[in-house]
């Protein structure tokens, strides 16, 4: 018997995620975090497969990195307990916004 039979939960039901549901939640979630300046979120699902989510963070100026990365960490210790029938598989990616130059001409 499946992770997911054991929950009341069909397999059926928990192949036809849509990836996009996931991917936007995720990403109002990190955009409300402080000092992440943009983000990115994919989620994968293949056939047979467990999902897996691709973050991509980009901090402000400034910012240091140990100020931002527990939060996306929370984050997707939240996605990974609400999926709890399937594993899921996330890899953080953190960057920062580059400090720019003004344009004078």
């Amino acid at each position: 018997m499946t992770a997911a039979a054991q929950r009341g939960v069909s397999e059926r039901a928990v192949r036809r995620v849509r990836p996009r549901a996931p991917a936007e939640a995720l990403t109002a979630r990190l955009s409300a975090l402080p000092g992440v300046a943009r983000n990115r979120v994919r989620v994968l699902t293949r056939p047979g497969q467990r999902p897996e989510g691709g973050l991509r963070v980009r901090r402000e100026p400034d910012t240091p990195p140990d100020a931002v990365l527990p939060g996306p960490r929370a984050v997707t210790e939240e996605a990974e307990q609400a999926a709890v029938p399937c594993e899921v598989r996330a890899r953080v990616r953190p960057s920062a916004v580059s400090h720019r130059v003004p344009y004078v001409r």
